[in-house]
């Protein structure tokens, strides 16, 4: 009977810190996106990493920024959430900071209507949250916000 239970009780210390432990890996994740130009105004954010629509737009707000020097546009999504128009059997979004007749305000952070739009700056403090989103460009060089 001791048996059982001290082998009861081993396997129970040895499991309760793996949750722990996965969430710990989950929060210093760290997501490199690439982003590649499609014209002036509008590039495309590939998923990757595991990256959710609000590491997406953080992305966007970064290429905006750093790339096109839009600090106070308008982020529009211009194609929604499907394959990737440069990188074959990934999933991608296209963004532009051109302004788009079907514009809507959004309150949540989506992938899939087109048209939904976002300040620069309002994309960019979702960055704050998400420290760990950095951008990979055509040419190979990193960028973080």
């Amino acid at each position: 009977m001791m048996t059982r239970m001290l082998k009861m009780t081993l396997a129970c210390l040895l499991i309760a810190p793996l949750p722990v432990a996965a969430e710990m890996i989950e929060l210093n994740k760290r997501f490199v996106l690439p982003v590649a130009a499609i014209d002036a105004t509008s590039f495309e954010v590939v998923e990757n990493n595991g990256a959710g629509a609000a590491h997406m737009w953080c992305g966007a707000s970064i290429y905006a920024r750093k790339v096109l020097g839009q600090r106070d546009a308008d982020l529009y999504l211009k194609v929604a959430r499907g394959p990737s128009k440069k990188f074959s059997g990934r999933k991608g979004v296209v963004f532009t900071v051109e302004p788009l007749a079907n514009a809507v305000a959004q309150n949540s952070f989506s992938l899939r209507q087109v048209g939904s739009t976002h300040s620069v700056s309002a994309s960019h403090i979702v960055c704050r949250d998400n420290r760990e989103v950095f951008i990979r460009l055509d040419s190979g060089a990193v960028l973080r916000r």
